[in-house]
C-alpha cells in the first residue's frame, strides 16, 4: 500500500510528517536557517541570466566583476556577478546582505579565488571586512564615484538620499566588504 506524505512546518523547531490520515508527530530539532527574503532569492535567481548578459561585453567590465567561489559545503564553483570598485591596485565588493551572502561566505571558507573582469581572468585572496568605519569609507568612495547609484541604494535601505556619516554607520553595521587583492599582476 502506497502513502502520500507531505511536511508540514509547526515551528522552526517541530515539523508534523502527515501519512494520508494518520498523522505522526516528530518532534525532532532541525537544522533550520532563517528564510531568505524574496528580494534575495530572485536576484539569485537573476544571477545566471546576468551573467550570460555581460560575458561577451568588455563595456560592463568598468562596473561589474564576475568573482568564482568555491561552494563551502558542496564543492561546486559559483560565479555571481557584482560591482566592485577598484582602488589602489585593488578590488572592493560590498555585501548588503551583510556576512549572510552565500558568495561571501564561500569566500570566508576560501579566500583564494578568480575574478574576471571584462576579459581579464586572474587570481585574488579575499579579505572580508565587517568593521564600521571601514565600511563608511567604502561607502563615501562609492558615493563621490556613483552618486545616483549610490543615493539610490540608501533609498532602498531606508535612508536619505543624502545620509550623513551617522546614518553611513548606521547602516554599515548590517553590511560587509570584500576587499580582493590580485595574487598575479595584470
Amino acid at each position: 500500500m502506497m502513502f502520500n506524505s507531505s511536511i508540514g512546518y509547526i515551528s522552526k523547531n517541530f515539523f508534523i510528517i502527515y501519512f494520508d490520515k494518520t498523522c505522526l508527530k516528530h518532534h525532532t530539532k532541525l537544522n533550520m536557517t532563517k528564510k531568505i527574503p524574496l528580494h534575495w532569492r530572485i536576484i539569485r535567481r537573476l544571477n545566471p541570466k546576468a551573467l550570460r548578459r555581460i560575458s561577451g561585453r568588455p563595456q560592463m567590465g568598468n562596473m561589474i566583476l564576475v568573482l568564482t567561489t568555491k561552494g563551502r559545503k558542496s564543492g561546486k564553483l559559483y560565479k555571481t556577478p557584482l560591482q566592485y570598485e577598484q582602488h589602489k591596485g585593488k578590488y572592493y565588493v560590498g555585501s548588503a546582505r551583510g556576512t549572510a551572502a552565500d558568495w561571501l561566505r564561500n569566500l570566508q571558507a576560501n579566500p583564494n579565488t578568480e575574478i574576471k573582469i571584462a576579459e581579464d581572468e586572474f587570481e585574488v585572496r579575499a579579505e572580508v571586512v565587517t568593521d564600521v568605519d571601514s565600511i563608511v569609507e567604502f561607502l563615501e568612495m562609492r558615493l563621490k564615484r556613483h552618486p545616483l547609484m549610490i543615493r539610490g541604494m540608501l533609498i532602498t535601505h531606508g535612508l536619505p538620499p543624502w545620509a550623513g556619516r551617522k546614518q553611513l554607520q548606521k547602516l554599515a553595521r548590517n553590511l560587509a566588504v570584500a576587499i580582493l587583492t590580485p595574487l598575479t599582476t595584470t
